[in-house]
């Protein structure tokens, strides 16, 4: 085992598997490399509880400075690196789609291997930006808050202007429900069975995020429209509008209130807000694309498709080549725990107990946090809230939060929305100021605290709290459980 001392930089806390991250990380060791002149070729994935994907924080760091001096040397190189981001996503959604097509039972194991391959190409060349918009993040946020100390900005706040220039699709797939809710509530609509499947069909892979990932249902539409009829609409459509104003504000404060230097790295830092978005999704609709083609491979492995995305991207070439497939022992101990370890472009994968030593070693033993009665963040969204705790650690369980709630979870994703539209208020352990729960919180004018690290572990599902995100704490009120 490697025994240099690294500083890891967290930048995913959520499941994942080895195919996508060794995909990934080979991408990020050539591709970023070429594209931006220094590679991040040490990095660490990891499938064990917690379960995260992390880089070492000086290669970060001396990606985000040189993303920052081609800014500087060349105003056009963002206009070009959002233009590759752009078309790297639709080249990866549109790989996924071709390579599904047609009758895939018909093609023999060769065929499926050229399939396969050339979805690998654009999905390497995409995985650039995965981690860019994080780099961006990191040297532009903290100059920016420099220059907003330096700048007399009058009353407008930094953090107010961290919007996006316009909404990515899981938002506005939030708005297209929404808005069919009211018009059911109104009479506008009598039958609406066709129009909930169309939206089905439309917003289905908001939550595949890894190659194994089930789709939403159409009972899980159906649910957030029942919940959403039971809500206040008129308010959560005065809210919707709002924040469609409040971009326009932004945009009128930023032209007014700023100028030089810090109109333009703000104006990078909004666009780079929504591409961080918008690249997630991209990656979740070219996961779907390509699932059909995955479980057609994992058939002729006689592995579900679970099975099959705990192996690597080379094991998967091996079986399409020769046949030869890894021990169906081996991938359930993979099941259980795993990790790829990149240092300086060496890969190394360990599953597992071997797994959990290797991420337990990168990250250390943790504390007890169940004693603390309060945790502290970063305040994403302005507002004070009471109210019982649930925690959701399975987005397949986030329907379970009730109305009047507060929303803890490790992160949030489009999956969690359910959820969301029915919280007083969002904690989460991990996230920065780019994040989707900040991004939505703001949107939907919720309190949100982030990044709290421990909150999903000092509280408890029935724990009255208050959640201050004015100071960025939140604390328990009394012991109370729901049991």
């Amino acid at each position: 085992m490697n025994k240099k001392k690294i500083k890891w930089q967290k930048i995913v806390r959520r499941r994942l598997v080895p195919l996508p991250s060794s995909v990934h990380c080979e991408g990020w060791t050539i591709n970023i490399k070429k594209y931006a002149g220094v590679g991040l070729n040490t990095n660490l994935a990891g499938g064990t509880l917690p379960q995260q994907l992390a880089v070492d924080s000086e290669k970060l760091i001396a990606l985000g400075k040189r993303i920052h001096e081609k800014i500087k040397r060349d105003p056009k190189f963002v206009e070009q690196h959002i233009k590759d981001c752009y078309q790297a996503c639709e080249a990866f959604v549109e790989a996924g789609k071709n390579a599904a097509s047609g009758e895939l039972t018909s093609l023999d194991l060769s065929q499926l291997l050229e399939r396969f391959q050339k979805v690998l190409e654009p999905w390497k060349h995409f995985a650039i930006f995965l981690y860019i918009p994080h780099a961006v993040e990191s040297v532009l946020g903290a100059e920016l808050e420099k220059l907003f100390g330096e700048q007399n900005t009058g009353e407008v706040k930094y953090s107010d202007l961290l919007v996006a220039p316009k909404y990515p699709e899981s938002t506005i797939e939030q708005h297209e429900l929404t808005y069919l809710a009211k018009e059911i509530e109104d009479g506008e609509i009598k039958d609406y069975s066709k129009l909930l499947r169309r939206h089905h069909r439309k917003y289905c892979w908001l939550s595949v995020y890894e190659n194994d990932e089930q789709p939403f249902t159409l009972q899980d539409f159906q649910k957030r429209l029942k919940g959403l009829l039971n809500s206040d609409l008129r308010k959560r459509i005065g809210e919707i509008e709002e924040g469609k104003k409040q971009i326009k504000k932004v945009d009128r404060q930023i032209k007014t209130h700023l100028k030089g230097e810090l109109l333009s790295l703000l104006t990078i830092l909004r666009e780079y807000i929504f591409l961080r978005s918008y690249r997630t999704e991209m990656m979740r609709k070219a996961m779907f694309n390509s699932q059909p083609l995955l479980k057609e491979i994992a058939e002729r492995a006689n592995l579900t498709l679970s099975e099959l995305c705990h192996l690597t991207e080379g094991e998967v070439v091996g079986f399409l080549k020769n046949r030869t497939l890894v021990p169906k022992e081996e991938i359930q101990e993979r099941m259980k725990a795993w990790a790829i370890l990149e240092v300086e472009g060496s890969y190394s994968f360990y599953s597992g107990e071997e797994a959990i030593k290797v991420v337990e070693e990168a990250f250390g033993r943790k504390g007890d946090p169940s004693t603390l009665n309060e945790v502290t963040g970063t305040v994403a969204s302005l507002g004070r809230a009471q109210g019982k705790v649930r925690i959701i650690l399975d987005k397949r369980r986030a329907h379970e939060l009730q109305k009047g709630e507060v929303l803890v979870a490790v992160m949030t994703q489009p999956e969690y929305m359910v959820a969301i539209e029915r919280c007083i208020a969002i904690v989460t352990d991990e996230g920065g100021v780019l994040c989707h729960a900040a991004i939505v919180s703001r949107e939907m004018n919720i309190p949100c605290v982030i990044g709290t690290e421990v909150a999903t572990k000092v509280f408890k599902t029935g724990d009255l709290v208050e959640v201050d995100a004015g100071k960025g704490i939140v604390g328990k009120l009394e012991k109370e459980y729901l049991g």
